[in-house]
C-alpha cells in the first residue's frame, strides 16, 4: 500500500455511523480514500454533502455490494482500516432469520475478504444488545445474554470476527457494543424523542432510575 494514498473500506458504509466514518476519514486527511460498499446508495442529505463531493473527485467510491455474498477480492484494494458496519439492526422490522441470514453471513465475507486481501486491521460494530434486557450495570466483562434474534446474532458476528483475529498474530481488531448512538440522520428513537419534546410532550416508559448508554456519533467515529 502507498504510504502517501491510505485506503479504507467501510461496508455498510451508507448506513447512519458508515457515513459519518466516512465523513471523518475525508476531513482528517485529503490524501485518504473511501470505499462505501453498501447494498443501497450514499446519503445525500445537506450533512453528508463532502461525501456527494468526494464521490465526484474520486476521494469516495461507490461499490454497490450485498454482504449477504462473498465480497470479490478485485473490487476492492487492500484497506488500511476494514470497518464492518454492514448489518440488519431495526428491531422489531425483520423475521428472526433475516438477522442471522445479514449479520453471520456478512461478518464470514468481510472476514473472508480481509483475509484475501490481506487487510489486517478491522473495526466492528456490534451492539449493545447481546448484554440482553437488565436493569444492572454492564461493561466489557459483563456475561452476555441476548434475548433477542438481533442480539444473538451480534454476538455470533463477534466470535467469527475473533476467529478472524486469532488466525495471525499481525491483525487487529476492535469490537465495539455502542447504545443508543444519535446525531444528524439518526431517524430512530433519540430524532422521535427530540420531535416529542418540541411539540411539549413525553411519554416515560420503564423504570425512572434506570440509565441507558448512548453516544453523540461523531465522537463514535473519532478513530
Amino acid at each position: 500500500m502507498d504510504a502517501l494514498n491510505r485506503s479504507f473500506v467501510i461496508f455498510g458504509g451508507n448506513g447512519f455511523i458508515g457515513t459519518h466514518t466516512a465523513l471523518t476519514l475525508l476531513a482528517a486527511d485529503p490524501r485518504n480514500t473511501i470505499y462505501l460498499v453498501d447494498i443501497r446508495p450514499p446519503r445525500t442529505e445537506g450533512y453528508a454533502r463532502p461525501i456527494v463531493e468526494a464521490l465526484s473527485s474520486g476521494r469516495a467510491v461507490f461499490v454497490q455490494h450485498d454482504v449477504r455474498q462473498p465480497m470479490p477480492t478485485d473490487l476492492l484494494p487492500q484497506a488500511e482500516i476494514v470497518f464492518n458496519f454492514a448489518a440488519i439492526h431495526r428491531e422489531p422490522g425483520h423475521a428472526a432469520p433475516e438477522y442471522f441470514e445479514t449479520n453471520l453471513l456478512g461478518a464470514e465475507h468481510v472476514c473472508d475478504w480481509a483475509t484475501r486481501t490481506s487487510s489486517r486491521k478491522i473495526i466492528f460494530t456490534s451492539s449493545i444488545s447481546p448484554y440482553g434486557p437488565s436493569e444492572s450495570r454492564k461493561d466489557e466483562r459483563s456475561i452476555p445474554t441476548p434475548e433477542s434474534p438481533y442480539g444473538s446474532s451480534k454476538l455470533a458476528a463477534e466470535k467469527i470476527h475473533l476467529a478472524w483475529l486469532a488466525g495471525d498474530s499481525a491483525r487487529r481488531l476492535v469490537i465495539m457494543r455502542p447504545g443508543v448512538v444519535f446525531g444528524p440522520g439518526e431517524g430512530g428513537n433519540v430524532t422521535r424523542l427530540v420531535r416529542s419534546l418540541v411539540k411539549g410532550y413525553f411519554v416515560y416508559m420503564g423504570n425512572r432510575d434506570t440509565i441507558k448508554a448512548g453516544g453523540y456519533v461523531k465522537e463514535l467515529c473519532q478513530v
